[in-house]
């Protein structure tokens, strides 16, 4: 084929393709290809008029005609999913993927000296600047700013010991730190630090939410199987333990949301815990300072065997965050990762609404009707991972997964998963033992197992 063939053939497809976008009413689809392959509206055809082009099913439908049973096998090999049923959109919140990302990969600081030394062990982004602090194994806490050292706080680390959990307090400027004792460390600047005891042993999980006047509701959960609420001000130093809830085996993942008509007052906060060997979410209601066990959600079909699969984390899926704490809608869902070898299944659930949590104590049901979609993954695993799930956000939608081998993307509204290959090949197929998003959604920092570290800026392309 001589060049002049060649640009015929090229021209050609490019007339029939557009002509298959219009005529299946893909709109949006067929204005982008259009500006993107420098064609003009001229090249759409009149449906009722004949054509020397023939329809791409056409052409597809002769091709296949004498070996439609190969390729129906090829075409099983681009899914792990059978066909699964779809998804009302408009009642439930099921993130796609936007295919339009790219991630630009930065470093973490300009000077090498000042990259932390030890495996990580905790990452946040900070309010209300985007800084970045980090713990490692060696006892370091280090904060890191536009890729310089903003603050050591490793003098706190060796004083005290390896910090297990660490970041910000909203937008107050106060960073908290949790070490393996159990011991909460407040650090502000503006006042004096401040020193507490939350739990016996290792705090596993801990989120703060803010209150209307001006304290914080600590939710943790630590070693010791304990679910406690605690009560600070940052101002004074008060501190005050509200309930603790016994678990009969340890957390395995934590989630705090708020109701959608939340008003700041504690009476909103809605808690989803899962704990090792048991496939149930259960949702506690802050009320009048007190944990309430609202109702369970059945992550399996059994009613009589309550454990198959651990669960190993999950995220709330929702219209919107305040103060990076979800709001629940009649929307929200809830994407769970499992512990299923050798690749980890995502369960997507539906979050029951509940109306009063007044009568929690004496209505406590638990749901085994509220699984959306049980999907498989190619995110590989064996019995010691720990897959980290995240969201972008800024509707960007779609989830991101830390795996053993790299960096994951799904798509649940297509049932759809894959290793993201735009990032450098140096941090592919590395097992990422921390990773975070930012809350505007345009920053992911993700740490190795190999201690080294990437900051990725998350942006659409410009078309």
């Amino acid at each position: 084929m001589n060049q002049e063939q060649a640009e015929t053939v090229k021209d050609c497809c490019k007339i029939i393709v557009a002509n298959y976008l219009k005529k299946n009413g893909f709109s949006h689809t067929l204005n982008a290809f259009l500006r993107e392959s420098g064609q003009t509206s001229k090249v759409l055809m009149d449906s009722d008029n004949g054509s020397i082009f023939e329809a791409l099913e056409t052409l597809v439908g002769e091709r296949i005609e004498f070996g439609q049973e190969v390729v129906a096998q090829e075409m099983q090999k681009l899914t792990v999913n059978d066909r699964l049923v779809a998804i009302d959109t408009r009642k439930h919140f099921v993130p796609s993927w936007n295919h339009l990302l790219k991630f630009s990969a930065v470093p973490l600081a300009v000077d090498k000296d000042a990259l932390p030394g030890g495996l990580p062990l905790s990452v946040s982004w900070c309010d209300p600047d985007d800084s970045l602090i980090i713990s490692t194994s060696i006892k370091e806490v280090c904060i890191y700013k536009e890729g310089r050292l903003y603050s050591d706080l490793s003098e706190l680390g060796k004083k005290n010991g390896i910090i297990r959990q660490c970041g910000s307090i909203g937008h107050t400027g106060a960073y908290y730190l949790c070490c393996l004792d159990g011991t909460l460390l407040v650090v502000n600047e503006g006042t004096s630090d401040y020193k507490f005891k939350l739990h016996q042993r290792i705090i596993s999980h801990i989120s703060f939410v803010p209150q209307v006047e001006g304290s914080w509701v600590i939710v943790s959960c630590g070693l010791d199987n304990y679910l406690k609420l605690h009560k600070l001000d940052l101002a004074t130093g008060d501190f005050e333990e509200l309930w603790k809830v016994k678990l009969l085996s340890p957390c395995t993942s934590l989630q705090i949301a708020r109701k959608a008509n939340g008003c700041g007052s504690s009476d909103e906060i809605m808690i989803f815990l899962t704990r090792q060997d048991y496939t149930h979410v259960m949702c506690y209601t802050v009320a009048r300072d007190r944990l309430l066990l609202t109702y369970k959600i059945a992550l399996n079909n059994s009613q009589f065997n309550a454990f198959s699969f651990n669960v190993r984390d999950m995220v709330i899926l929702g219209d919107k965050c305040i103060d990076g704490i979800p709001q629940l809608s009649s929307r929200s869902t809830l994407a769970v990762a499992t512990s299923h070898i050798p690749y980890m299944r995502l369960l997507l659930v539906e979050i029951p609404t509940w109306e009063s949590a007044a009568t929690a104590e004496t209505t406590e049901k638990t749901f085994y009707d509220k699984m959306l979609r049980n999907m498989a993954t190619e995110v590989s695993q064996d019995s010691y991972s720990q897959p980290i799930l995240r969201t972008l956000g800024n509707g960007n939608g779609g989830i991101l997964v830390g795996g053993n081998q790299g960096l994951y993307a799904i798509d649940i509204l297509r049932s759809d998963s894959w290793l993201i290959t735009d990032i450098p090949e140096v941090f592919r197929s590395e097992r990422i033992k921390c990773m975070e998003t930012n809350k505007s959604g345009n920053k992911l920092a993700i740490f190795f197992s190999n201690r080294s570290s990437c900051i990725f800026k998350v942006a659409e392309m410009v078309t």
